[in-house]
């Protein structure tokens, strides 16, 4: 079947660039979004050139069984949005704010239909991540001088209490950690910031080895004409961990995007 659909140009450009800005000053790292959005130019006329056919590749092949959940009776008396946050055989882990005064850590068991509350906090939980059965989540909340104080905990699915990993304070508008995790450890960055040194370290945490290790540390002095390193983004994988980085030499900024082991440059 040939499906012919009129192509319009909206030149619609949406740029997102990470900056490293100061919070009040130059010298304080402080990883900025900004949003650049250019003027919407007027649909180009249709032509016959612009008409893209369209063809079909053959029957469809589904992705797999789609199971629906009803929790209504669990949410009887608010609006719930729902995602899940991890699964572990037909147990589904997730988060839901309690309003203003902080967060709540669910499981909803497939089998039995039955969704059991495991964990209350008062503040805010970031992410949570899991590996099998061993949850994984960060919580903060904002300090008297407008930074972030967090805790990562860690918690097995049978357990009632959990156990602090790491904390810290997410000052200077460095950023709280994002957790990543694959099948063997769970990945983050500890960002530790000052007026004239900024610090990012990879932390990993092995639920086989019960241990937390520094993996990696960048360092950038500060001042008026910045030098070092400074992590803004980074994610994890069975193939490695990918750090994007902002490179200072002497005031001048470039970016590199390597693996830790470096495999990938």
């Amino acid at each position: 079947m040939k499906l012919t659909r009129n192509i319009k140009v909206m030149g619609l450009t949406v740029g997102l660039s990470m900056m490293l800005a100061g919070c009040f000053q130059e010298t304080k790292a402080t990883p900025q979004v900004q949003e650049t959005v250019n003027e919407t130019e007027a649909p180009a006329e249709s032509r016959e050139s612009d008409q893209v056919l369209l063809r079909s590749t053959g029957e469809s092949e589904p992705l797999g069984d789609v199971k629906t959940h009803d929790l209504t009776l669990f949410f009887a008396h608010k609006t719930a949005m729902v995602a899940p946050d991890h699964v572990v055989g037909d147990r589904i882990i997730y988060t839901d704010s309690v309003g203003e005064i902080g967060n709540d850590v669910y499981v909803y068991d497939a089998t039995d239909k039955s969704n059991q509350r495991i964990y209350q906090t008062s503040k805010t939980i970031g992410n949570l991540v899991g590996i099998q059965d061993e949850l994984v989540w960060i919580e903060y909340e904002m300090t008297a001088d407008n930074a972030y104080a967090w805790t990562i905990y860690r918690m097995k699915l049978n357990e009632t209490k959990p156990t602090e990993l790491a904390e810290g304070v997410s000052a200077f508008e460095t950023p709280v950690p994002h957790l990543n995790a694959t099948d063997e450890h769970v990945t983050w960055v500890d960002y530790e910031a000052s007026e004239t040194l900024t610090t990012s370290a990879v932390m990993q945490f092995s639920p086989a080895t019960e241990t937390v290790e520094t993996v990696q540390t960048y360092t950038l002095q500060e001042g008026e004409r910045r030098d070092g390193e400074y992590v803004f983004d980074y994610r994890d994988s069975e193939g490695g961990v990918i750090v994007h980085r902002s490179l200072f030499v002497d005031g001048e900024k470039a970016t590199k995007l390597t693996t830790l082991e470096g495999t990938f440059d």
